[in-house]
């Protein structure tokens, strides 16, 4: 408000005029009233259309911070009182009150006398200035997420170097910038735009120094950081403004680790919206260069029976149908007897043994090495059965010759119904596959149907008992959120990271822990209510901090039920929140658990994938409460496995425990994910956890579940301070 280009602009001139009309009943002997900016121009005369004859020749000193008297030729003079805002020191302009004649009063006591005028005109001020500043954070709002909108639509248009000149290209504009960066090294892309045009590759490798420095400036610090510019983008002869600064705003991998910088150089001041902006864009160019060089490609064969088999489903969905995965045991063991072209031998002949076992209307597809699917289009459960007994039959019955050699086979198979266990394609592949590692675990040659069986008769009463409670509770927004810590536990990696976690209140204002109503949600399908309430208020209390999670790169991860996974319109309203915030997306990581994948991979896919479009993060909760669900990680875009608690508690005492979860750690690592321990309790589990190779942990011991609005007082005063800035070349 007080950037304003002047106060004529919020005066109601017939309001005014009345108050002009009161303050010469009040003061003796005044003539005229009139407002002055603080440049000393004259603004306004009043009450009278001839008024302005009064002020033809008054000189009005600019700038008087004060209430004074003002002297005039001819005898005349004029009170002046000072306009400013109830909540500001610096003046708006001054109300002059002009009179003739020797008698006058004290300055003091004429504000006294027209106190109650002043007060008036004042407050009629600041509605109309608070009505401006709306109008104008609405238009600012609106011209954002137009640059936003104009990024998302560069998704998938040219090349990388195309893509990522048009986003800087669009940012510079719009942040009046003469010069954007975009600096990633780990992928030695450096590219600039200026006002004038696109920075050639020569000029980039000139301003390498700069780019270096802020980079290494964004890990250190992983804040975003402003900084004099002017000096040394002189020296390298990019930008002659002495009083240029350089916004640096850290970009993030898939990791989660600072891979760059994108800087933005302007000669004026940035404020708290550039710099809460900045990470936004920051965070969008990122996820244009990594969709860039993602690779989602599948093998074709296992699409085209995909899609059939959802086109079966969607058009006749009543139907019983079975998904059958052979699973080929002790392959490796095949491949070091008799070479890889044995273990091709053997997997062919499998191949031809599933296809003969399918008939005319099977579909039999290679997934993998070891792994062929048969889709049968009509079938019950007793009849997948019988299906996958034939092969085992058939595959011991009948050892494949090579090179002379005979080579003894045998198969696990796992069998997902259609609709009964699953209702569409992915989901029926990959809980087969878990069916079937279920089968190999068990010794192999083995046939196991997918099974998910209900809760107790007893839970669901008690369940019952506290659905009207919970709907009332929700009626009420008897509900508040806590946030328990995460922490690194290698490495420098300093980031506030926090799992958004509800409590319920009772009737009596007493906090009800999540096992006390979510189940009911749960069973009562409240649970997508839930899920936004806490997004809800999460967004809202986070969009009251200011631009201190922007700074401070902090996290919050937030869950995401079964419920709201199958919700159509629940990512539209995420997205919407997220655009309404104003936060950048990577600050919130979603987590989905191990369960809600099984039941329905395609959705969960659906999901994930547009959650990290829009640039967020995702885990995957709970993982290990499935059978065998490394089958799960190369499917869903994951960048966190939490390891489910079962095998945290006892890690320390249970061998077997111990091995999961450094397996879990390995797999990480080879799909690029971090882990993250749950329940981490005590000393002894988190020595364990850390010397097993996990990479964050959550449990007692790191940090209790504190009152979310306790959490986000730590952060701190919302000025971006000297001490945060930098200088872009020493």
């Amino acid at each position: 408000m007080l950037n304003d280009p002047g106060i004529k602009q919020y005066l109601d001139l017939g309001s005014l005029n009345l108050f002009a009309g009161q303050l010469l009943e009040c003061l003796e002997n005044s003539v005229s009233a009139a407002v002055f900016d603080r440049q000393g121009e004259r603004v306004w005369c009043g009450p009278g259309p001839a008024d302005s004859e009064h002020w033809a020749q008054a000189d009005v000193p600019s700038g008087n911070d004060a209430d004074s008297c003002v002297e005039f030729d001819h005898n005349r003079f004029a009170y002046s009182f000072v306009l400013r805002q109830a909540d500001s020191s610096k003046p708006l302009g001054s109300l002059l009150v002009m009179a003739k004649g020797d008698k006058r009063i004290p300055v003091k006591k004429a504000r006294r006398d027209v106190a109650d005028i002043l007060d008036c005109v004042l407050k009629q001020l600041d509605i109309r200035l608070e009505l401006s500043a709306v109008r104008r954070q609405s238009d600012r709002d609106h011209h954002d997420m137009q640059l936003l909108a104009k990024l998302d639509d560069l998704q998938g248009h040219g090349d990388i170097t195309a893509v990522l000149q048009a986003a800087l290209r669009l940012t510079a504009a719009h942040f009046q910038s003469a010069l954007a960066i975009l600096s990633i090294p780990n992928r030695d892309l450096h590219q600039a735009w200026r006002t004038d045009g696109d920075v050639s590759s020569k000029n980039c490798q000139v301003l390498l120094p700069i780019f270096m420095s802020l980079v290494e400036a964004a890990k250190q610090r992983r804040k975003v950081l402003i900084a004099d510019a002017g000096a040394p983008l002189a020296r390298f002869g990019q930008i002659a403004d002495s009083n240029a600064r350089i916004l640096s705003s850290p970009v993030l991998d898939d990791a989660d680790e600072v891979s760059g910088i994108l800087g933005l150089v302007s000669g004026h001041k940035f404020s708290r919206f550039d710099v809460r902006l900045a990470r936004v864009v920051a965070a969008k160019i990122s996820n244009l260069a990594n969709a860039q060089t993602r690779d989602a490609t599948k093998p074709a064969n296992r699409h085209e029976l995909l899609r059939e088999m959802d086109l079966h489903l969607q058009n006749d969905p009543g139907t019983s149908r079975a998904m059958l995965l052979v699973d080929i045991d002790k392959l490796h063991v095949v491949n070091e007897m008799h070479g890889h072209l044995g273990g091709d031998a053997a997997i062919a002949a499998v191949y031809d043994q599933v296809a003969s076992a399918g008939g005319d209307t099977g579909r039999p597809c290679d997934i993998s090495g070891g792994s062929i699917a048969l889709y049968l289009p009509e079938c019950n459960e007793q009849q997948a059965i019988e299906c996958a007994d034939r092969i085992r039959d058939a595959l011991r019955g009948t050892p494949v010759s090579f090179e002379g050699r005979s080579i003894e086979l045998a198969a696990s198979i796992g069998i997902a119904m259609m609709p009964a266990a699953v209702q569409d394609a992915p989901s029926a592949l990959n809980t087969a596959e878990v069916a079937s590692r279920s089968a190999k675990a068990r010794g192999g040659d083995q046939t196991v149907v997918f099974d998910d069986l209900d809760a107790s008769v007893m839970r669901r009463r008690e369940d019952l008992n506290q659905v009207g409670r919970l709907q009332a509770a929700l009626l009420d927004n008897r509900f508040v959120l806590y946030g328990q810590q995460i922490a690194a536990l290698h490495g420098d990696d300093h980031r506030p990271r926090y799992e958004v976690l509800i409590r319920m209140l009772d009737e009596n204002g007493s906090i009800l822990a999540p096992d006390r109503f979510l189940s009911a949600a749960e069973r009562y399908q409240m649970m997508s209510s839930i899920d936004r309430w806490v997004f809800r208020e999460t967004t809202r209390m986070l969009g009251e901090t200011d631009n201190q999670l922007e700074i401070n790169l902090a996290s919050f991860s937030v869950n995401v039920s079964t419920q709201s996974m199958m919700d159509d319109e629940f990512t539209d309203f995420v997205e919407q929140r997220i655009a309404d915030s104003g936060i950048a997306a990577d600050t919130f990581c979603f987590e989905i658990t191990e369960t809600s994948v099984l039941r329905n991979l395609q959705r969960a896919q659906q999901l994930l994938h547009r959650l990290r479009r829009l640039g967020c993060r995702l885990a995957l909760d709970d993982f290990g409460t499935g059978q065998c669900s490394f089958a799960y990680l190369k499917d869903i875009p994951v960048q966190y496995i939490k390891i489910d608690g079962t095998f945290i508690r006892d890690i320390v005492d249970n061998p077997l425990s111990l091995a999961i979860v450094e397996s879990v750690g390995k797999i990480a690592n080879v799909i690029n994910a971090h882990t993250v321990a749950e329940y981490v309790e005590n000393d002894s589990i988190l020595e364990c956890v850390r010397g097993a190779g996990i990479d964050f942990a959550q449990g007692y011991r790191i940090g209790k579940p504190l009152p979310l609005a306790d959490i986000l007082d730590q952060f701190g005063s919302p000025a971006v301070s000297e001490d945060d800035m930098i200088r872009a070349a020493g």
